[in-house]
């Protein structure tokens, strides 16, 4: 069963596949406070809502062309509330150099970081 959820506020589409949330970012840039505020804020409400339902969470960054440490650091946030329910998060279909700025923060150890391939 597929559900869809549109958080308008943060601009992040929530699909869940089975036990995976697929929360879809529509920010170009994840920059400003304020946009990582609402995106972290948006993660963790979407899996408040999911509940015990979730076992997995894929951010899909397909539109995302820049990130800030700001939102970085909402990213990690929102992995360790994740982890300590139990659950992954992996990012995918982050671009090259999306994927890159993961590589210098070390972030690839604690985000599992997929390939572009397609969400099914």
């Amino acid at each position: 069963m597929t559900t869809e959820n549109h958080s308008h506020a943060a601009h992040v589409v929530f699909q869940q596949r089975g036990s995976c949330l697929v929360a879809k970012l529509l920010w170009h840039r994840l920059e400003s406070p304020d946009v990582a505020g609402a995106v972290g804020r948006s993660l963790t409400q979407a899996l408040k809502q999911q509940g015990s339902a979730v076992q997995m969470v894929r951010l899909d960054f397909d539109s995302v062309q820049q990130i800030s440490s700001i939102a970085l650091k909402e990213l990690i946030g929102f992995r360790n509330s994740a982890s300590r329910q139990g659950l992954s998060v992996e990012i995918s279909k982050a671009k090259p150099h999306i994927r890159e700025v993961f590589m210098i923060t070390r972030l690839d150890r604690v985000f599992s970081i997929a390939e572009n391939e397609a969400l099914t």
